[in-house]
């Protein structure tokens, strides 16, 4: 007999781990919801601290009130309503009011959707780029940063009441058209880069600006990672889609007001920027820093330099020390230290932009040459969305390269480049220098603290502006509130207007104030709305004195405007003489509420004056 075999023991079960990727969605899905609930919980001070007080009772925002209604009562754009952007937002906040009715609060509350979208689709863009919960930084970046703010002399440069609409419209159809070719269904469809031609063509009607940046953010997206046929046959689909769009524009506007004044219309803010004349003006040199552009390069490299030397060390020890607790807590430290230390020192984080254009050129090289080191498949999508978020963030910041900022023009120009600084530093960095180690939280803490300290500052700021005005001037739906001298000579104006004339009485008010003819709805029977120094050179004194002579408006407002960031100071006295002695020559004055207008640069007061018989 062979020998006898031992017994073997049924072996043990396999073990089997239970799939980790059901807790991490969990995970995930609940970071995302701490984030929009973060979002609402920024927002919903700011909204109340602020209801109604956004926009200026005089300057800007009246023709955004007063272009809609115009369109809605059946005048056309570009003949009846002089006009110098796209037509987009005109046409937009039409429908708005034909579907929700005239007033200012259906305008704010569409804004506000608009706001909504474009916080949704930034945490989309920014998850794409990186799916870490610090992608949720972009949206707290505008609600924080942009969204509610009132740090100029006037309102509207926040986006609830914007100066321009076209602003806020343009960024939001921009994040739109990188959020679809940035998708991975984009390298093999051919409709998506259609549609996003049809977006660009949308762009296009809106500012010259903001589709130059969108341009740029898409091409380079496109020379990453083509579409079907290679880079020019994307390019050839962009420039297809676009062009229909701009065609439709073009036959629509072309069968109201006829082919020429259709061409110069779609192709006005174009012409206007290659003629010079008014980009030359004193206010759009200064805007871009050129004034002094010294100084203002130095104010950069002083920003970056401050911003380096805060965010260095911890950068140092996220690289250098191995464990994942003490880079964190380093990093918690320093954002701390950061708030606390620039809350008592009175930081002007107001100025920090100024280092905005080379930070996203120094992030966009980076992201670039990573990328081509990079073989990970899965690395390379999300630095194609980050290069084209970054091209579309410095583009923007074109129109203040010296003078970037958060207010003025910032609010829309500077945002998406604001959202890319504060997520790479928060997050891109941070992974980048973990390697194949646990990304830990140290610079993404440090960032933050420099973030809330910043937003802290601003919104103190704002809220200062905010308390100053309490006066309401306009009724029900128009309601808003103005400083206690505009709001109220405003106010009364209105009130003057309503017992001394008809309701029919046309009138045109110069040199500046048409929320006047809109809260009053008194059409202007000119086109010309607006009659400050860069209207002056793009239409002509001597064709608005034409177009005054023929309409022959039953009342003239004349409402005081000092004009220094311009150059000329007065209307009548260092610009506009021969409109002035026209209106003085065909008008008598009716009364005059506050200080006689345009006489002393500090003196305000509104004239009404009747057409003599």
């Amino acid at each position: 007999m062979g020998r006898r075999q031992p017994k073997e023991k049924p072996s043990a079960a396999p073990r089997v781990d239970k799939p980790l990727q059901p807790a991490v969605d969990r995970s995930r899905r609940l970071s995302w919801l701490a984030g929009v609930l973060v979002c609402v919980v920024c927002a919903w001070p700011q909204l109340s601290t602020s209801w109604r007080k956004w926009a200026d009772v005089q300057v800007d925002f009246g023709r955004e009130l007063y272009t809609p209604w115009r369109l809605v009562e059946g005048d056309a754009l570009y003949r009846d309503v002089s006009y110098f952007n796209g037509p987009l937002s005109p046409v937009v906040n039409e429908w708005a009011f034909r579907l929700f009715g005239t007033g200012f609060s259906t305008l704010v509350g569409v804004n506000l959707l608009v706001l909504a979208l474009a916080c949704v689709l930034l945490a989309l863009l920014f998850r794409r780029a990186d799916p870490a919960v610090t992608a949720m930084l972009a949206p707290l970046t505008l609600l924080g940063l942009f969204a509610f703010q009132h740090l100029g002399h006037y309102g509207n440069f926040n986006w609830v009441t914007p100066y321009s609409h076209e602003m806020t419209h343009g960024v939001t159809l921009s994040l739109v058209l990188l959020l679809v070719t940035a998708g991975r269904g984009a390298v093999d469809s051919t409709r998506l880069w259609v549609v996003a031609g049809v977006l660009l063509g949308l762009v296009f009607l809106t500012k010259v600006e903001i589709f130059l940046a969108a341009g740029a953010g898409v091409l380079a997206i496109c020379l990453l990672r083509p579409g079907p046929g290679g880079r020019v046959a994307s390019v050839v689909r962009l420039a297809l889609g676009s062009a229909v769009v701009v065609l439709v524009a073009w036959v629509s506007l072309s069968v109201s007001i006829g082919a020429g004044p259709a061409s110069r219309g779609l192709l006005g803010s174009w012409l206007n920027i290659l003629s010079g004349e008014v980009s030359q003006l004193k206010f759009y040199s200064r805007g871009m820093g050129f004034d002094e552009p010294w100084s203002n390069l130095t104010a950069v490299l002083k920003w970056f330099v401050i911003l380096l030397g805060l965010l260095a060390p911890v950068a140092f020890v996220e690289r250098k020390v191995a464990s994942f607790r003490m880079r964190t807590l380093v990093g918690g430290v320093a954002g701390l230290v950061y708030f606390f230390w620039s809350r008592l020192a009175g930081v002007r984080w107001d100025q920090a932009p100024r280092a905005l254009p080379l930070l996203v050129l120094l992030a966009l090289a980076g992201n670039l040459w990573w990328y081509t080191r990079s073989r990970d498949t899965e690395l390379g999508e999300r630095l194609v969305v980050r290069v084209g978020l970054l091209a579309f963030s410095l583009v923007l910041l074109a129109k203040m390269i010296l003078n970037a900022r958060v207010y003025h023009y910032g609010f829309a120009l500077a945002m998406p480049a604001m959202a890319c600084v504060v997520v790479c530093l928060a997050g891109w960095l941070p992974a980048a220098l973990a390697g194949r180690r646990a990304r830990a939280f140290g610079l993404t803490l440090a960032t933050v603290g420099i973030l809330a300290s910043m937003a802290v500052t601003l919104n103190q700021m704002s809220a200062r502006k905010y308390e100053e005005k309490a006066w309401p001037v306009g009724q029900g739906r128009d309601r808003m509130y103005g400083d206690r001298v505009r709001g109220q000579l405003f106010q009364q104006t209105l009130d003057e207007l309503q017992t001394r004339f008809p309701d029919e009485a046309t009138m045109v008010v110069v040199p500046e104030g048409v929320t006047l003819n809109y809260w009053s709805r008194r059409p202007n029977p000119t086109p010309f709305i607006n009659f400050m120094p860069p209207e002056l050179l793009l239409y002509g004194e001597d064709a608005m004195i034409d177009a005054m002579e023929r309409a022959k408006p039953d009342i003239v407002v004349l409402t005081h405007k000092a004009t220094s960031e311009y150059g000329p100071l007065l209307f009548g006295t260092d610009y506009g003489e021969k409109l002035y002695r026209w209106v003085r020559d065909h008008y008598d004055s009716e009364h005059i509420t506050g200080s006689p207008p345009l006489q002393h640069p500090e003196e305000y007061g509104v004239e009404i004056l009747r057409r003599k018989q």
